[in-house]
């Protein structure tokens, strides 16, 4: 389908992608905005391989938890529009 590449912020961006039928999770930060933030995920995700990618939320409604360590998140209350468990 593709981006718009609009939907890029700097900020943190979650990704799910699949290769060789295993699903791998990425949360990328980028400093950029539009067209480059958008350039800069593509070249942080290729050396990776991965057979296809979605894009999940990013820009401040980003949250990521390991093990109680968070990443991401500006602050602002937002809906979560996507949840991993793992």
């Amino acid at each position: 389908e593709g981006w718009s590449r609009l939907e890029f912020v700097p900020g943190w961006h979650g990704f799910l992608g699949v290769k060789e039928g295993r699903a791998y999770y990425f949360a990328l930060r980028v400093e950029r905005a539009g067209t480059a933030a958008f350039d800069e995920m593509v070249q942080k995700l290729a050396p990776y391989g991965m057979e296809d990618i979605i894009k999940l939320d990013g820009g401040s409604s980003f949250v990521c938890d390991i093990a109680g360590q968070k990443i991401g998140g500006g602050g602002e209350k937002q809906k979560v529009h996507n949840l991993l468990l793992f």
